[in-house]
């Protein structure tokens, strides 16, 4: 794993034990260009769907997506995944070593891809990213979506001992969800609806 933090001493490893939510979201973004269709899974892990909607809304205002330049549109609608904890995963100081996997946004979205048309045959890993130190409070990320017939225990040792995804090095655990539901959300309106069989088979072919 790649370290989160700038300054690592002997005593920084695995000392802070992160709040997990029993519940959370994960929002798909839907875009739309001249030449190509895809899909933008946000990193945050979050906690209620108004959460999604207003980092949605405001990471468009300041366009990180660079809109114009790319000539993109991104749908008014998004995925979301409502996720369920299912269990924690422990961390090792062992695991902070220097990566030899690269894990890039395209890996990210593919594996995002492959969750939407199988919601029920995947697993979420979420890991610890920020840690405020004045609030106390952690930010997540919705990191790698994976197979729920993969040996586990040696799929995720693997991911993170080896892969450059950044995690907290004071994290004691990352935790791994299920996705209970795959709704539609209106980023906009924060408003939250169900996708038809057709309209989500629509939408997994125009990822095709």
């Amino acid at each position: 794993m790649k370290s989160k933090t700038t300054q690592i001493s002997r005593d920084a490893f695995c000392t802070i034990r992160p709040d997990y939510p029993e519940i959370g979201f994960s929002l798909v973004l839907l875009l739309e260009g001249r030449e190509a269709r895809g899909i933008y899974p946000l990193i945050q892990l979050f906690s209620t769907t108004k959460e999604a909607s207003d980092v949605t809304r405001a990471l468009i205002r300041r366009d990180v997506f660079n809109i114009q330049k790319k000539k993109i549109r991104i749908q008014d609608y998004a995925i979301l995944f409502e996720l369920k904890k299912q269990k924690l995963f422990t961390l090792k100081k062992e695991y902070w070593i220097k990566p030899d996997l690269s894990y890039s946004d395209f890996d990210r979205r593919m594996m995002f891809r492959k969750m939407i048309g199988y919601p029920l045959w995947y697993k979420l890993l979420v890991t610890p990213t920020n840690y405020n130190k004045k609030t106390k409070k952690w930010e997540f990320s919705a990191m790698l979506p994976y197979l729920i017939t993969e040996d586990e225990p040696t799929f995720l040792n693997n991911f993170i001992r080896r892969s450059d995804a950044p995690v907290n090095t004071r994290a004691i655990e990352a935790a791994i969800y299920t996705p209970t539901h795959l709704k539609k959300i209106n980023w906009i309106t924060d408003t939250i609806g169900a996708f038809d069989q057709l309209t989500l088979r629509a939408i997994t072919n125009y990822l095709a």
